[in-house]
């Protein structure tokens, strides 16, 4: 069972949302004309599946955290919004390769969901695995949390013992302790990476949202990579070949 993955993370888009993002070093304005050379690169390399782990769109906070801006939520900005998430899903079927994408703390949840439609949160595809996406959010003072559904859905993954060797997506990191400057891991990360890889059923587990990346590591059998984020410089792309419970990675940089 042989599979070559790419993830690009972290795109931070804007083309029709006027502005830049906050951060200096976010390209959002001009990821988007780097995005087809990404997905062309994908398929010279004959990547069969493509992630996409979040931010997408550089939503304004004020929209996503309206108590912080009390303005109309409603309006203009949503069809900009929606215009650029339209931009990065004609990219991807252009492309013509498999992808699966989940929302990030920057993007408006409701409005990824309504740009891709109805995309299953678990694939099986014909290389022989399940990938998974999981659509986390970040709870109290900014800390991501894997709760409710999306928790109870996890714990029945990883006990299954018929399913396909896995491959975990997500936008928030897993491990290792990211959060002296923001709290990118999970409020109980340690806990999610341990049972993960004690399960013995996932492959590999991938994250974005801390723009720096990670060295990938292991707990048991499972590789957990936190990629370095598409909107920065070298604007990177990240493969993954996985042949059983193997993983080879190789970041790319387009600049």
């Amino acid at each position: 069972m042989s599979l070559l993955l790419a993830q690009i993370t972290d795109l931070h888009a804007r083309r029709n949302i006027p502005g830049d993002s906050r951060s200096q070093k976010v390209r959002s304005r001009e990821v988007l004309d780097l995005l087809p050379e990404a997905l062309a690169l994908c398929k010279e390399r004959g990547v069969q599946f493509i992630a996409i782990t979040g931010d997408l769109v550089d939503v304004p906070f004020c929209y996503l955290q309206p108590s912080e801006a009390p303005i109309d939520t409603g309006g203009e900005w949503v069809t900009s919004a929606l215009a650029d998430y339209k931009l990065i899903r004609d990219a991807l079927d252009d492309c013509g390769i498999p992808y699966t994408v989940l929302p990030g703390n920057h993007d408006h949840y409701g409005l990824v969901f309504e740009s891709f439609e109805v995309q299953p949160a678990a694939i099986d595809i014909p290389e022989g695995y399940r990938i998974i996406r999981f659509c986390d959010r970040e709870g109290h003072d900014h800390i991501p949390r894997r709760i409710g559904m999306e928790r109870n859905r996890w714990k029945r993954l990883i006990a299954d013992e018929n399913s396909l060797p896995q491959i975990h997506l997500q936008h928030f990191v897993l491990t290792p302790d990211l959060n002296e400057i923001y709290p990118h891991t999970y409020k109980d990360g340690a806990d999610l990476a341990e049972e993960t890889g004690e399960s013995g059923r996932v492959v590999l587990a991938l994250s974005g949202h801390y723009h720096f990346g990670t060295q990938t590591t292991k707990v048991g059998p499972t590789f957990f990579s936190n990629a370095r984020a598409f909107s920065e410089a070298p604007h990177p792309v990240h493969f993954y070949k996985i042949e059983n419970f193997e993983v080879e990675y190789e970041e790319v940089k387009l600049r």
